[in-house]
């Protein structure tokens, strides 16, 4: 096989993978797809590129001054460091994408998990980006700070990842999207008590999102409502967990 047509399929495999990303994407903002479970998906997801940052630093640090830089350095400490970071990212990766399929299903979340670990690896590039402009290496910046139109550029760009991020931790969103989209009894019937709600409580329903409410039970026992008692809940102007504007 010649490199051109290794480069071409090369071309071809990158181009595909980029298309099923956008479109995962796309699915996700709009919650067709769960890109996040919740927090603590994400958490994890980030938390592997982070672990590669650390696991570089312990590998560069623990290297001897004056030489090469080798893998099979036999510093006790650096290894020590080196294997435990390996382990937690490894055991993280396994997380997220158990997350991602279970999520999803096998096909779909297996690429979504692709495009976790990619999306959380620019975002980590990003906030270096960031620092790098407040914090310069270069010590004729120093003192001189990042100019208006930097600090500007950005704040726009951290307030976009900022909202992206919170549209993509989905897993309620989506997961009410497919509840009403469903075939289930309940749906009619909640849509229909929904209708008859006053506007200020159905603005908070359809805000906050019918798989968000949480009750504390009598023991302490936080437990997440179904919709429709959610429902019941806000026809009884009960106040529940999360539910303060009602």
């Amino acid at each position: 096989m010649g490199p051109d047509i290794i480069w071409q399929i090369t071309k071809f495999v990158v181009l595909f993978s980029s298309c099923e990303i956008a479109i995962l994407f796309i699915g996700g903002v709009t919650n067709r797809v769960i890109v996040f479970e919740d927090r603590a998906d994400f958490a994890w997801t980030a938390g592997i590129p982070v672990g590669m940052t650390i696991a570089w630093l312990a590998w560069v640090g623990t290297q001897p001054e004056q030489g090469d830089l080798s893998l099979t350095n036999t510093d006790a400490f650096g290894v020590f460091v080196r294997v435990a970071v390996f382990l937690g990212i490894a055991f993280a990766m396994g997380k997220v994408c158990n997350n991602s399929i279970k999520a999803n299903g096998w096909p779909i979340g297996l690429i979504m998990f692709v495009f976790k670990i990619v999306a959380s690896i620019i975002l980590i590039i990003l906030a270096f980006g960031l620092l790098n402009q407040y914090f310069p290496d270069d010590k004729k910046k120093v003192g001189r700070g990042p100019s208006m139109s930097k600090i500007i550029f950005y704040s726009m760009l951290g307030s976009l990842l900022g909202w992206l991020i919170v549209r993509l931790i989905n897993g309620n969103a989506v997961r009410e999207r497919r509840f009403l989209k469903s075939s289930s009894p309940d749906v009619a019937e909640i849509q229909a008590r929904i209708a008859k709600l006053p506007k200020d409580i159905r603005g908070v329903l359809e805000q906050q999102g019918l798989m968000e409410f949480e009750i504390r039970e009598e023991d302490g026992h936080i437990r997440k409502l179904t919709p429709l008692e959610a429902v019941e809940m806000a026809e009884r102007r009960r106040r529940c967990w999360k539910m303060t504007s009602i």
